[in-house]
Parts: structure tokens; C-alpha cells; sequence
């Protein structure tokens, strides 16, 4: 079953040329797939169109079969609290909150109760168990991108969507918060990933290849030197 599916997808910001040019791609439901281009090849657009923050100029994006131009706003909300979950680069936790009460919040946003020992066992799984009552400020890079993984887990989130969850971490924190990344479909959520590292991708199932905002490649079962190559490959076409 495809979780996403993306038809002839157009998006330009204003009177600028098309960041998005005419995509197509399906998702299929828990899977990770690792969307990688130069800079300026439209990665974080189309994650962006994916996951309804952005409304694209044309083209069609479904999920589950409901087409998200046809939603209203409250609608995508809904599905922003309760089905879609976000690990972005800033982490985007609430400074004033324990680590804990980060994983609780979606729960409180949408009004349901979730227990303190269901979140507690999401961080146990990220190998933040002990730290519960941290704030944000006491926890390193990788131990708050864990927070916000562990908020996923804790949720059962349909679909979570990444924006360079290790583009600020060190390379230990990196691995560790990719192994609970790519633990993700296992556990029944469906990971859409953008990234520009190939050792991250590498753990993805499949890699679609953006440049200059059209998918010119999509290919599984690659190696992170084959990725590697790949976008040197694309880094060096001519302008």
C-alpha cells in the first residue's frame, strides 16, 4: 500500500524559477526512503509538500488515497497532531519542559492522556531511560534529537518526516540516533528522510536523487560510497 503519493508535483516561491519541477514518486507504507540532492535541488520543498506545510503550486500529493489539496486546514492539522510525526535539525523541543513532559505533549495537544510510563518506555527504547526529568539545556545534541524520536515512538505516528535530524550532531550521536531512526518502520511508521549524508541514507530502503528540483534517479541497495559518488556525480553537472 502506498502511504504518499506524489503526482507531476510544480512548486515555485513567488516570481522565481520552479523549485519543484514536475515530481512523481510513491511511498510505500513502512518503508524509510532517503530523498538527497545539491543544495538547491528542492530535498526540503518536497518534504515540506509532503507533509501539507507547504501547498504546492500544482500537482496532486495523496496520502492514503485523500488528495491534501482537498483538506481543509483543520484537517491537515488534525493529521500534523495525530498521524504525521517531525524530527527536524533544531529538534524542536519546548525548553521549558522535561524531557518527558516533551514526549507527553503532542498527546495534551490533542487532548487524549497519555502515561507517564508510556512515554517513559519510548525513551527507555532511545536509551534515554533516567533521564526523564532533563531539560533540553541539560541534554547533548543527540540525546535531544533521541526526545524527539521518542515523541514519535510514543504516538505511533503513521508517517514521520526528517529534515537532516543529524546535520548538527557528531558522528557517535549521529549513529545512534539513526539506529532508532531506522527502527522507526519496524514499529509500523512509514519515514520519509532528507538528508545530505550518505551514511545516514545508507539506511534507508530506498534513495530517490533530486537535482535542480526533477528526480534523476531512484535506486536501492546502494552503498554509502555509491551515494557518495552519486551526488558528486550531481555536484558536477554543468550549471
Amino acid at each position: 500500500m502506498h502511504a504518499l503519493s506524489v503526482h507531476d508535483l510544480h512548486h515555485q516561491f513567488g516570481r522565481t524559477p520552479e523549485v519543484l519541477r514536475g515530481v512523481t514518486m510513491e511511498i510505500e507504507a513502512g518503508t524509510m526512503t532517503a530523498i538527497m540532492g545539491p543544495s538547491g535541488s528542492g530535498k526540503s520543498t518536497l518534504l515540506n509538500c509532503m507533509s501539507g506545510l507547504v501547498r504546492p503550486t500544482s500537482g496532486r500529493i495523496l496520502y492514503r488515497g485523500e488528495d491534501l489539496a482537498q483538506l481543509s486546514q483543520r484537517r491537515l492539522d488534525r493529521l500534523r497532531r495525530t498521524s504525521w510525526g517531525f524530527i527536524f535539525q533544531s529538534y524542536n523541543l519546548i525548553d521549558a519542559l522535561t524531557a518527558l513532559d516533551n514526549v507527553l505533549l503532542p498527546a495534551l495537544f490533542e487532548g487524549n492522556r497519555m502515561t507517564d510510563a508510556v512515554a517513559s518506555e519510548a525513551l527507555l527504547r532511545v536509551g534515554l531511560s533516567g533521564f526523564e526529568r532533563r531539560y533540553p539545556d541539560q541534554l547533548s545534541g543527540g540525546q535531544r534529537q533521541r526526545v524527539a524520536i521518542a515523541r514519535a515512538l510514543a504516538t505511533r505516528r503513521d508517517i514521520v518526516f526528517a529534515d537532516e535530524p543529524t546535520g548538527a550532531l557528531d558522528s557517535t550521536s549521529r549513529k545512534e540516533v539513526m539506529q532508532n531512526v531506522h527502527a522507526l518502520p519496524a514499529m509500523g511508521s512509514t519515514v520519509v528522510l532528507v538528508t545530505h549524508d550518505p551514511t545516514v541514507a545508507v539506511a534507508a530502503a530506498r534513495v530517490v536523487f533530486l537535482y535542480d528540483g526533477r528526480i534523476v534517479g531512484d535506486e536501492s541497495g546502494l552503498s554509502s560510497r555509491q551515494i557518495s559518488e552519486r551526488l558528486v556525480d550531481l555536484e558536477a553537472r554543468p550549471c
